[in-house]
């Protein structure tokens, strides 16, 4: 026999335990969404403990995961609303972290507006406020944007940029910096108004920056006959292996 189930909230008319529902949408793409205690109360909403949110294309390789401590569906049951260690997942790499977040499947964006973490390969970021559109493959930091790229085992091709936000097109390889960009690469320092960093095809490493308006480098080379500072309006840079 199976033992009766101590309550979790005094308040909830209704409470289930290990559950999850699977959902269809249009030809191409499977949602479920699995939670360990599901809670029902009088005026009809539901809130999720342990959720877990799996998305995956039929067309194409690739899953997305979302877990968070709890979880509360709203509207027509096609929102949901995150709290607590909410963690983003793609196959392919990319992992987010935050403490509070909703996702549409009708769009399939997920968004957040406090402290956020990323990470993809040598690839880590953090700012304020997120917007995922996972059906484009597009991140996007809202305010305050760092970016790292890591050191290769030879310790080189590190670099670090900072703007007011940043975009990240995942599948062109591009991150998009807007409201005064900086960058930091070995002795470089580059500054502009906004600027498009191009990654190479696994994101190791950085194979062109495009500066747009107040472009400036400096500290380049230090040596006599080095270039020590350059300015102008539009910069690009291109970087060699």
């Amino acid at each position: 026999a199976m033992p009766p189930l101590a309550g979790t909230d005094p308040k909830a008319v209704l409470e289930s335990a290990a559950g999850h529902t699977y959902r269809v949408k249009g030809e191409h793409e499977d949602v479920s969404i699995r939670y360990d205690r599901l809670l029902s109360y009088a005026d009809g909403s539901t809130k999720m403990i342990g959720v877990t949110v799996v998305t995956e294309q039929r067309d194409e390789p690739r899953s997305f995961t979302i877990t968070s401590e709890e979880g509360q569906v709203v509207g027509n049951e096609s929102n949901i609303s995150l709290t607590g260690d909410v963690r983003l997942a793609a196959s392919d790499g990319l992992r987010v972290r935050t403490e509070r977040a909703t996702y549409a499947e009708s769009d399939g964006m997920v968004r957040a507006e406090g402290p956020v973490e990323f990470s993809s390969g040598r690839l880590t970021g953090s700012g304020l406020g997120l917007t995922y559109e996972k059906n484009r493959d597009v991140l996007a930091i809202l305010e305050r944007a760092v970016v790292h790229i890591a050191p290769d085992d030879k310790g080189a091709k590190g670099a670090e940029i900072s703007a007011g936000s940043a975009t990240m097109e995942r599948r062109e390889k591009i991150i998009r910096f807007e409201r005064t960009m900086r960058a930091r690469r070995a002795a470089q320092r580059v500054e502009a108004d906004a600027g498009v960093a191009h990654l190479s095809e696994d994101e190791t490493r950085l194979e062109t920056v495009e500066l747009r308006g107040n472009s400036r480098i400096t500290g380049s080379m230090a040596g006599a006959g080095g270039l020590r500072a350059l300015t102008g309006r539009d910069i690009d840079l291109r970087y060699g292996p």
